[in-house]
């Protein structure tokens, strides 16, 4: 069964700000109830720039994060700062969500810009450069997959890169079921960003069309019916573990502590619990 959380549909159980919402989905998670999930934490506010299709002027919202302060600004004004922690905490999130369905070894799907091009005042940062995602690439069932939105009914180009969490079999296949639902060959022209009567021009770009919709439920489809069980081990769960706390904890990535926990679990294929330690806390100081 299908479940969207947000919070504008429930604003108690579909808040992930919450960290009694986030350890319940981390529990699922970890649990194996979870076949798959697809997360795309939010971008609005210039927080991330992303794949180069759009024209930022200053009609346009001040970019919050550089290439030297990824996580976000040191100087910026309290609603920009209240911006810059809510899509911290939501991407942490995301990524630990991610974690625990290879640990389970079901499936994951993160949806985010693509990286940018170089410009005048240097290149955009993007979640792909960060350390914690190099470290999760490194498992052979991460793996990235580069598209356009813009060939699926996007007003505009819009690169996007997928984060995939499945099996290495089934990759090539599950990319395969996602570019036939293609709606066009004719990529639409970059969308200039302007202020319009109810916001920014781009702000369509934020939902995702009919055809990505398509591609997403493809496949997922094709992951069900091709299913292959996990062959992570403890080991290598405990290592990955512990590379996520050397990444957040000795980088200087993050603003914040995150501890990230495997204790022994009844219920778990792996008998094993994710836990973020920290996280929600600090954001809701």
């Amino acid at each position: 069964m299908p479940i969207s959380l947000e919070v504008v549909l429930d604003p108690i159980r579909g808040n992930l700000m919450e960290r009694s919402n986030q350890d319940f989905w981390l529990w699922q998670a970890t649990s194996g109830r979870l076949y798959a999930i697809v997360a795309g934490p939010p971008c609005e506010r210039g927080r991330w720039q992303g794949g180069g299709d759009t024209t930022l002027t200053t009609k346009g919202p001040r970019p919050l994060r550089t290439q030297q302060e990824v996580w976000g600004l040191s100087v910026v004004k309290l609603r920009e700062l209240r911006q810059i922690l809510t899509g911290n905490c939501l991407l942490h999130l995301a990524l630990l969500m991610a974690v625990a369905q290879m640990v389970a070894g079901n499936l994951a799907f993160i949806e985010h810009p693509s990286e940018g091009e170089e410009k005048p005042q240097g290149k955009p940062p993007c979640i792909w450069k960060l350390k914690a995602m190099q470290i999760m690439l490194a498992h052979e069932r991460m793996g990235l997959f580069h598209l356009h939105q813009g060939l699926f009914g996007a007003v505009s180009p819009k690169p996007t890169t997928l984060l995939i969490c499945c099996d290495p079999s089934m990759r090539t296949h599950i990319e395969n079921c996602m570019i036939k639902e293609q709606a066009t060959s004719q990529m639409p022209k970059p969308l200039a960003m302007r202020r319009t009567e109810t916001g920014y021009s781009t702000a369509p770009l934020k939902r995702y069309p009919e055809g990505f919709c398509k591609a997403l439920a493809s496949g997922i489809r094709h992951g069900c019916d091709h299913f292959v069980p996990n062959t992570t081990d403890e080991d290598e769960i405990s290592d990955i573990a512990f590379d996520f706390q050397n990444a957040y904890k000795c980088t200087h990535e993050s603003i914040h502590d995150v501890t990230i926990i495997f204790v022994p679990s009844d219920h778990s294929p792996h008998h094993t619990k994710l836990d973020a330690i920290g996280c929600a806390d600090f954001y809701a100081q």
